[in-house]
């Protein structure tokens, strides 16, 4: 993967923004079908595609944007996450795509494009689709958290570190702990 991620880099960059207008689009189709919450395909794709933005921008992007705006590829987006034919299509007219662009213009972001076959793509697209999935969960989950009425003081009960020049025993000793969690007479060890 480092080394596709070096090819990637060695190329020149899409003059308008195909990975971003691919993620954009794929976006749009989840949105326009009510699906934004649900685990699709498309998460899975645009997900894929804004690893391998964050990596590279938009260099050796071309104009790989016309694959994924393909009017035939867009029901596949809001299928359920789990449905490999529409993961194995897109990944199909994907690798297709950098076949021809390879055999007509090689370049090193090509050549990294092609290392990936249709069954890497179709793993790589549904893994980022889970963790896509998994990061979603944990947002909402984190957004309907209530808030605590009464705000935690986690230091409590840890010692304070000593003041410039002094040493530490002359710091704040720890609290003591209650008479509860003493051990009672003659049970505790010897």
């Amino acid at each position: 993967m480092y080394d596709a991620a070096k090819k990637l880099m060695a190329d020149e960059p899409s003059p308008h923004n195909a990975r971003a207008e691919s993620q954009r689009h794929i976006q749009e189709v989840i949105r326009a079908a009510g699906m934004e919450d649900q685990a699709t395909v498309g998460q899975g794709v645009a997900a894929a595609i804004a690893t391998i933005q964050a990596t590279a921008q938009e260099k050796g992007a071309r104009d790989v944007d016309t694959v994924f705006k393909d009017p035939a590829l867009k029901d596949l987006y809001t299928r359920p996450a789990h449905d490999e034919d529409a993961h194995r299509t897109i990944a199909r007219a994907e690798y297709t795509y950098w076949q021809q662009q390879h055999a007509k213009d090689p370049s090193p972001a090509t050549e990294a494009a092609v290392s990936f076959d249709v069954e890497s793509r179709v793993r790589l697209q549904r893994n980022f689709g889970r963790l896509s999935e998994a990061a979603g969960t944990f947002t909402r989950a984190f957004e309907q958290q209530q808030t605590f009425a009464q705000p935690q003081n986690l230091a409590a009960g840890y010692t304070s570190s000593p003041a410039p020049g002094q040493s530490s025993s002359s710091a704040a000793a720890p609290p003591a702990a209650p008479e509860s969690a003493a051990p009672a007479k003659g049970k505790g060890r010897k």
